[in-house]
């Protein structure tokens, strides 16, 4: 990688916090970790200089604005109904009680 390594490592340590978060259901924690990474993913784009790498880094941005839209609009909705005992999936459905196996 030929840009500034520093803003990359830093969004990848980011996002793992983020993901980290997300799997343990703390939901509003992984809301900012993502938007955090988000912006320094930006930072590392704005520096580097190798198209496959800059391509590889947007393909990853995109995933991880998909699951923060899905979280935000969660979020959102927990606040409307104050105090829901539901979960929200990776795929963005919320379900109730959250702990079933399949």
């Amino acid at each position: 990688m030929s840009g500034n390594p520093d803003f990359l490592n830093r969004a990848i340590e980011m996002v793992k916090k983020a993901t980290d978060a997300d799997r343990n259901a703390e939901y509003s924690q992984a809301f900012d970790l993502y938007k955090q990474a988000l912006s320094l993913f930006e930072l590392a784009l704005k520096w580097e200089k190798s198209p496959q790498t800059k391509k590889i880094i947007r393909d990853k941005v995109r995933e991880y604005i998909e699951r923060a839209e899905k979280l935000k609009l969660y979020l959102a909705e927990q606040d409307k109904r104050k105090g829901g005992a539901s979960a929200v999936g990776t795929n963005g459905k919320a379900s109730a009680g959250g702990g079933g196996q399949k």
